[in-house]
């Protein structure tokens, strides 16, 4: 027997805010939206005059609430995901940072038993991997004292360590080892993410041709491809060039290219 529930509210949706509207929930999945009062009867949860938006999807979060993914447990990350849940956030990637090894698999290791319990507020989908192979000229906040070369036995564990669940990794596709580890990334379903780089043109379209994604972020993480003054002017850098042409560009940190299904 199909479990129906109507939400309504002034619905956002893609295209227009529809005042006074509906969304029409069947098995768990939206099966209609529209304006008024639907032509089918079920369980109603009112929320007339507040907005009913879809929920936000972050990929890139540290923590937050007092939590800080690399230090989380388990109920930490379940504190983290009521903090996200309060915002409107409904699903996310923990993300790590530039550490040492075992502190890396230690936060995977934590996501994973995360997953398998399940979370109160928003649910972790997943690992992103945010450094250690990054380049030191673009560190940012990133602890510079940790950086590393990429090697793929290092992403084998950590994603083992996350029961399969590491998801995007970002890094610097012109630090050696990084063409080998955007390989090897891409052909298991993750996200390779350009970010904190000082690639030339040249250096991010040899990891676009491996795999690499729009970046995690710009400055201070790249430079871009202007002519101010103190920044790297074309056909150098990274932002500006392999992926100006595209107008996903713009969104990349909210719908990467490739992003693993499920």
């Amino acid at each position: 027997m199909t479990e129906t529930t109507i939400i309504r509210g002034d619905i956002v949706t893609l295209q227009e805010l529809i005042p006074g509207g509906h969304v029409v929930v069947e098995d768990g999945k939206i099966a209609g939206i529209g304006a008024g009062e639907p032509d089918t009867s079920g369980r109603v949860l009112d929320f007339q005059g507040r907005l009913v938006a879809p929920g936000f999807v972050d990929i890139h979060i540290h923590g937050g609430g007092g939590q800080d993914v690399m230090d989380a447990s388990p109920e930490g990350l379940d504190r983290l995901s009521l903090f996200l849940a309060a915002g409107g956030v409904t699903s996310f990637l923990a993300t790590t940072y530039t550490a040492p090894h075992g502190r890396i698999l230690v936060a995977a290791r934590n996501v994973r038993d995360a997953i398998e319990r399940g979370t109160d507020g928003a649910e972790v989908l997943g690992v992103h991997m945010e450094g250690p192979y990054i380049d030191p000229a673009w560190c940012g906040a990133q602890d510079r004292r940790y950086i590393r070369r990429p090697q793929t036995k290092e992403l084998e564990e950590v994603h083992r360590e996350a029961g399969g669940n590491l998801r995007i990794v970002t890094l610097a596709p012109e630090v050696e080892g990084a063409l080998d580890a955007i390989g090897w990334l891409s052909a298991r379903g993750i996200v390779p993410a350009a970010g904190h780089t000082d690639a030339t043109y040249g250096e991010a379209m040899a990891g676009i041709d491996a795999g690499m994604r729009p970046p995690t972020c710009s400055a201070p993480c790249a430079p871009y491809t202007t002519g101010s003054p103190g920044w790297r002017a074309p056909p150098s850098g990274t932002v500006g060039s392999p992926w100006s042409s595209s107008p996903t560009a713009s969104t990349s940190t909210l719908r990467p290219w490739g992003w693993p299904p499920g």
